[in-house]
C-alpha cells in the first residue's frame, strides 16, 4: 500500500511539474493583444471601432466567463486569500442595498433640471445638479473603500446595475452619464485582487459596454422607448460608459488579468460538471469503506484531463 501511494503521489508531482513548467510560459495580456489584433482584422470583428477601440479585451473575458455571476477563487500577493479576512472595516454597518439603489436611479431616471436643454432658472438648475452630485459623491466614498465592506457595496452596485441593464441602457442627460462613468470608475479604483472584487471588476467590464448617452441632435425617437427601431446615425453617436474607462490604470496590472482568467476557467470547470463526472465514476470504482471526497482538477491523471477537455 505505500509503494502505490508513493507512485501515487510521483505521477502527481510529475503531472505537477509539467503544469507548472506549461503555465509559467503563459502571458495573458499577450495572449489577449493577440486575438485584438486578429479580431481587427476580420471583416465585421468586434473591434473594428479603430486603433483607439478597447480592442474587445472585456468581450474576450465574457465569452470566457459566458457573464457567469458566481464568484470563483482568488490570490493574495502572498498566496490564497479568504473572504473572511479578519478586516476591522468588516465590523462597520454595509449601508442598505436599497439606499444604493436609491441613488443609482438618479442616473437613470430622465429629471427635467438635468437636462441637456433645460428651460428653467439658473437656480433651479444649480439645486439640480447640487443634489445629483451628492447622490454621486455618496457612491463614490461607498465604492472607493479597500475593506470587506467596501467590497460588498462594489458587489451591490454591479448586481443592481445588471438588473438595470434590462430595464433602461440609455442615459438621458451629459450630467447623468458622466455621472455614471464616475461611478465606474470609482468602483474600479476601489477594486483589488480579492475574489469578489475580480468578478465585480469583470461585470463592470460588460456592463461598460451596455450604458450609453446619445449626443445632443441626434434623437430621431422620445427617449425611453421600448423596441424602438435605431436609426444609423444615432447608433454611431452613442458613447459608452468604456469610453471613459479605457486608460484605467487596472487594465494595466497584468496579476488583475492573471486572477481573472484562473477565475474564468475555475468558473467553466465548476459549471461543466466535468469533475462531478468523475467524481461519481470514482465513487461507482470504490467502496462502502472508501472515504468519499470532491475531486479536484489535480486528481486527474494528464491522460484522463485530456478526454476530460
Amino acid at each position: 500500500l505505500v509503494a502505490l501511494e508513493r507512485a501515487s503521489l510521483e505521477d502527481r508531482l510529475s503531472n505537477l511539474k509539467d503544469l507548472e513548467r506549461i503555465t509559467s510560459n503563459i502571458d495573458v495580456r499577450s495572449d489577449l493583444d493577440a486575438y485584438i489584433q486578429a479580431d481587427k482584422r476580420e471583416i465585421g470583428g468586434s473591434t473594428s471601432l479603430g486603433d483607439e477601440d478597447d480592442g474587445g479585451v472585456a468581450a474576450a473575458l465574457a465569452t470566457l466567463t459566458s457573464h457567469a455571476e458566481g464568484i470563483g477563487y482568488g490570490f493574495h500577493d502572498d498566496g490564497w486569500i479568504d473572504d473572511d479576512d479578519d478586516d476591522a472595516a468588516s465590523k462597520q454597518s454595509i449601508v442598505d442595498l436599497e439606499k444604493i439603489e436609491e441613488a443609482l436611479s438618479k442616473i437613470f431616471v430622465a429629471t427635467p433640471v438635468l437636462a441637456d436643454t433645460f428651460g428653467g432658472t439658473e437656480e433651479e438648475r444649480e439645486k439640480g445638479e447640487a443634489a445629483f452630485e451628492r447622490k454621486i459623491l455618496f457612491l463614490i466614498e461607498l465604492l472607493s473603500e479597500k475593506s470587506v465592506r467596501g467590497r460588498s457595496h462594489r458587489s451591490s452596485v454591479c448586481f443592481t446595475l445588471n438588473q438595470q441593464r434590462s430595464e433602461q441602457v440609455e442615459i438621458a442627460s451629459s450630467i447623468q452619464f458622466e455621472g455614471l462613468a464616475r461611478v465606474f470608475e470609482a468602483l474600479l479604483n476601489g477594486c483589488d485582487r480579492e475574489k469578489s472584487d475580480v468578478a465585480s471588476a469583470k461585470i463592470c467590464m460588460m456592463l461598460a459596454q451596455t450604458f450609453y448617452w446619445v449626443e445632443e441632435d441626434f434623437d430621431v425617437v422620445p427617449r425611453g422607448a421600448k423596441n424602438k427601431s435605431i436609426n444609423p446615425t444615432e447608433r454611431d453617436n452613442r458613447i459608452f460608459v468604456k469610453n471613459r474607462l479605457m486608460k484605467h490604470r487596472l487594465w494595466s496590472d497584468t496579476k488583475f488579468w492573471d486572477r481573472a482568467l484562473f477565475q474564468c476557467v475555475a468558473e467553466s470547470l465548476s459549471n461543466s460538471g466535468v469533475m462531478t463526472n468523475f467524481e461519481t465514476s470514482e465513487r461507482e470504482r470504490g467502496s462502502e469503506w472508501t472515504d468519499s471526497r470532491n475531486m479536484k482538477w489535480h486528481d486527474l491523471k494528464y491522460s484522463i484531463r485530456s478526454e476530460a477537455a
